[in-house]
């Protein structure tokens, strides 16, 4: 696919020794040299999942690679005693590289490597369809597993501008944010507040479904159920006494006590009526004295 590399151009990611790109079959490495730099001086170690490279005594890359690559197939060249070229054949074709040494070792960032992806499914295309020509084509396609990363770069970078462009003051107020940022900061003010609103709910419907306790109309209502009334019928089997019996609190028989006669009753003094005599009572009680023989001398 080398045709297709020089229409459609490569897509590199930059380092401090040179630059690295890849397509579907291998990854390629340009490294600079110091004008002049013969082949002796150079040594390149490849295994299947490690690199080294010194030039000149001086380790420039030494790592394990991000995939697996075909030892023998893979192979490095000077050119003009200025650059080395080293490629390195993928073991999976179909897989990507996202940095060239793992732990993200010379990654490029994310638009890089969308670019990058981009370029390596136009290549798929080509490769599937050889017929036709993409090599200047424009893929407009997003990758789920990239998408979380890019925004936060992006949102990352748009802090550190926001920061240099504005007061200290202003960002250390949290004046500074993005859309995104005030819209997930107001989601979660939202989720506190109706937390809140649900406990204070759920407190309040337990205070209401609480027992209060026992007030004192409660405590005669219970006295008055307790209470042991005697019916006519039960004061002539009892012999005619009407009574209530107030269940006692350590006695088994209670307490009897007579309706008829009330505490300020017995306190009273008995009192004696006497009769009114009029005088008229007093003749008819003079005659009645007369005896029958007054009455026969008469």
């Amino acid at each position: 696919m080398a045709d297709f590399e020089e229409r459609s151009g490569v897509v590199a990611c930059e380092t401090e020794w040179g630059r690295w790109y890849q397509t579907v079959e291998d990854v390629s490495l340009e490294i600079n040299l110091t004008p002049g730099t013969k082949g002796r001086e150079v040594k390149v170690d490849i295994s299947t999942r490690r690199i080294q490279c010194q030039i000149r005594g001086t380790v420039i890359i030494k790592g394990k690679l991000f995939d697996s690559v075909i030892e023998d197939e893979s192979t490095w060249t000077i050119e003009d005693q200025k650059l080395l070229r080293v490629l390195l054949v993928k073991s999976r074709k179909s897989d990507y590289w996202s940095s060239l040494l793992e732990n993200g070792q010379y990654q490029p960032n994310p638009a890089q490597l969308l670019q990058m992806r981009h370029k390596l499914d136009l290549e798929r295309f080509q490769l599937e369809h050889p017929g036709l020509d993409f090599s200047q084509a424009n893929l407009d396609k997003q990758y789920p597993d990239m998408m979380e990363p890019y925004l936060q770069t992006q949102s990352s970078d748009q802090q550190l501008l926001g920061a240099t462009a504005m007061p200290v003051s202003h960002v250390s107020n949290g004046e500074n944010k993005t859309d995104d940022e005030k819209l997930l900061e107001s989601q979660h003010q939202n989720a506190a507040t109706r937390l809140l609103g649900e406990q204070s709910q759920s407190q309040t419907t337990e205070q209401q479904h609480n027992i209060s306790p026992p007030s004192q109309f409660d405590n005669l209502l219970e006295s008055v159920d307790r209470l042991s009334v005697v019916t006519d019928d039960m004061k002539q089997e009892n012999g005619g006494d009407s009574a209530v019996t107030i269940p006692g609190g350590g006695g088994a028989s209670g307490v009897l006590l007579d309706p008829r006669v009330t505490d300020d009753m017995k306190t009273e003094p008995a009192m004696v009526v006497e009769p009114v005599v009029t005088d008229d009572m007093k003749t008819e009680e003079n005659e009645s004295l007369e005896t029958d023989e007054e009455k026969s001398g008469l």
